[in-house]
């Protein structure tokens, strides 16, 4: 029987614009296509592991506002269960998404993302761990006390955790004690380690925490799990708009891994998931 996923992250509305080159600093690109969609790591990252297949349970917060009502019922329709998203007075959380033809800048306004309590977490973390096995797959997006309470409640609880830190930022004694597996991209990568090379970043992260999964875009997946050192070749794709692309990896990895596949074979279903998402607009366009 397939275990659950818990995903513990942001929710936020993303203002998307699509650009021929990404303005360098003090630089005005004219000629952007706008749109407005749904994002947030921790959203994408549970859309992705419930288009997956997996019964995906979001923990998170957003406004009382419009944009919330919007970003909950979006987030039904792909068959998240949002019951544990709570509604706060702090407005939703708004991401600005530049998008060039190859990467993106993003800046985010945290909004309710920032005000959801640690307390809730452990409770729902404990309550949704109650009706089966999974895995817990928590966004860097949140405050860092909310980090760590979920990695302590779903180990506590025997739920595998999957940390995407992003941004990258130092693991809390808390979150680095329960060996979590650590994904994150090149740039993160060399961030958290200090090393340059993603296979070396990839065994010095799995060496501090527990496993670790470096996604290099277009040149494939580094990771090293159990002492496994490990690559796998990128799917080829034209690349339309990288947005989303990681948290698309992690939410495939993470229902694969809660469906009891091994380690490589959930690289492997995140790696088709990512490819996707890069091949679409958006951050969840691919999963439309």
């Amino acid at each position: 029987m397939s275990g659950i996923v818990i995903v513990v992250g942001s929710v936020n509305i993303d203002e998307i614009y699509s650009v021929p080159s990404l303005p360098a600093p003090g630089e005005t690109v004219i000629g952007a296509a706008y749109h407005q969609a749904g994002g947030g790591k921790g959203a994408n990252m549970a859309v992705s592991a419930a288009t997956s297949g997996a019964a995906t349970h979001l923990i998170g917060a957003v406004g009382i506002d419009a944009a919330g009502a919007e970003a909950l019922s979006e987030l039904q329709m792909f068959g998240v269960d949002t019951t544990e998203v709570v509604r706060l007075e702090e407005p939703t959380g708004r991401a600005a998404v530049i998008t060039g033809p190859t990467d993106n800048l993003i800046a985010v306004a945290s909004g309710a993302n920032a005000a959801l309590n640690p307390e809730h977490v452990i409770e729902a973390v404990t309550r949704l761990a109650q009706q089966a096995h999974g895995v817990c797959l928590i966004s860097g997006e949140l405050e860092d006390e909310v980090i760590s309470a979920a990695a302590v409640a779903a180990h506590r609880a025997g739920f595998a955790v999957l940390y995407n830190a992003a941004p990258a930022k130092p693991l809390g004694s808390s979150l680095a004690a329960v060996g979590p597996t650590v994904i994150v991209n090149e740039i993160e990568a060399t961030q958290l380690s200090g090393v340059g090379d993603p296979g070396e970043a990839a065994s010095v992260l799995a060496h501090l925490y527990g496993s670790a999964v470096v996604t290099r875009g277009g040149d494939g997946v580094s990771w090293v799990n159990d002492d496994q050192h490990m690559s796998s070749p990128a799917i080829e794709i034209s690349v339309l708009d990288t947005t989303g692309a990681g948290d698309a990896f992690c939410g495939a990895f993470a229902a694969a891994r809660a469906a009891g596949e091994d380690f490589s074979g959930a690289i492997d279903r995140g790696n088709v998931a990512g490819a996707s998402a890069a091949s679409s607009a958006g951050a969840r366009g691919w999963a439309k």
